[in-house]
């Protein structure tokens, strides 16, 4: 299942953030990181035509949660598809994202369980989290 699409991966941990782009590296996916929301936020601020194919996001950053995040990017780009992950599905704030559904991977996970489910995401086989909080 080759990639050759651009992912932005956010994630506030530096560690967490090369081991995913190792991964869809290997893949054949194109790879930007963000540690912050701020971060992933100011890319498509300062480069309106920045190319992404997908967000995979965090659900718990430290200035805002992913949902939030993903929010304030589709006011710029409605139609882009967003995966979430965390470790912490039990987490409070994110049952109602759950419970709607929203396209999401547990960490922790293997390079062929992400890559598998990003090329669902892609395909339009895992859907979008248009309604995801």
């Amino acid at each position: 299942m080759p990639g050759g699409e651009t992912i932005l991966v956010v994630d506030d941990e530096v560690a967490v953030l090369s081991v995913m782009e190792m991964m869809l590296k290997r893949s054949g996916y194109t790879v930007i990181t963000a540690a912050s929301a701020q971060q992933a936020l100011n890319l498509f601020a300062d480069w309106a035509d920045l190319q992404v194919d997908l967000l995979l996001v965090d659900f718990v950053l430290p200035d805002m949660n992913g949902v939030e995040l993903t929010r304030k990017i589709w006011e710029r780009r409605p139609d882009l598809p967003a995966l979430y992950f965390s470790a912490y599905s039990e987490h409070e704030e994110l049952r109602p994202a759950l419970a709607r559904g929203v396209p999401y991977i547990a960490k922790p996970f293997t390079a062929d369980q992400l890559t598998s489910r990003v090329r669902d995401i892609l395909d339009g086989r895992g859907g979008m989290a248009a309604d995801a909080g």
